[in-house]
């Protein structure tokens, strides 16, 4: 539909308003229609991320309901917890590995086995605790009642891990350095802008979104939570 109007645009002003005004003044750009098709498609892509930040009315007060049969966890104690388990992570790695390798991409590597080690594997067999809500007294369970399936803990892993992912691929983007004449140029340069611009998108939308969860204290739930249909409980 984003390729059809832009080609809509650019036919109107090669043919004079088709016909209306005899003297066409605008010409058919290919470019145009190449970067406004591109535009519609990182749109597309974005759309689904950002709408799963905010959820429905009908959803929200199903799970509203739910979160007042337990004990609210305040949402800043949520967010220390989250906080504990990522820097666990990065302190292990430069307390072993980092100790003798600078790579980026090891590190990356190393980080993300280890997240979903800490945000999958421990919870799952640790009652829906990680180290992080442990420390701070408080677990994950099913919207249910009942113990977090995998399905749920892998979906708020995949969730937490997100902007990480989008954040480290950005830097691995802007290391590379090819030369201007490069035939690859151009795809590395729209590439690294298109990454960034999705990047400060999903920053803002998750500040925003934080910010609603701080003043609305805890009556909703993290994005990471919502989507994985868990709900923090007090132990």
């Amino acid at each position: 539909m984003g390729f059809a109007l832009s080609l809509f645009f650019e036919t109107t002003q090669i043919t004079g308003i088709y016909g209306i005004y005899n003297c066409p003044y605008r010409i058919f750009d290919v470019d145009d229609l190449i970067l406004n098709s591109t535009g519609a498609l990182f749109g597309f892509i974005i759309a689904p991320v950002i709408l799963a930040l905010f959820p429905s009315r009908d959803k929200l007060i199903a799970k509203a309901n739910k979160l007042k049969e337990s004990s609210l966890v305040p949402p800043l104690s949520q967010l220390l917890a989250v906080i504990i388990d990522y820097f666990l992570i990065k302190i292990s790695w430069s307390l072993t590995f980092g100790l003798f390798t600078s790579s980026e991409f090891a590190e990356i590597v190393y980080k993300t086995i280890c997240f979903f080690i800490l945000f999958l594997v421990v919870p799952l067999i640790w009652d829906g605790k990680t180290i992080g809500t442990n420390i701070l007294r408080f677990k994950l369970i099913h919207v249910d009642g009942g113990a977090p399936p995998w399905q749920s803990l892998l979906k708020r892993s995949i969730a937490l891990y997100l902007p990480l992912a989008t954040s480290w691929i950005l830097n691995i983007f802007d290391s590379i350095e090819l030369d201007m004449n490069s035939i690859l140029y151009p795809y590395h340069v729209w590439t690294t802008m298109a990454i960034f611009g999705f990047l400060v998108i999903m920053w803002a939308v998750l500040f925003i979104h934080t910010a609603v969860i701080l003043i609305k204290r805890g009556k909703r739930n993290f994005y990471f939570d919502y989507v994985a249909d868990l709900v923090p409980r007090k132990k």
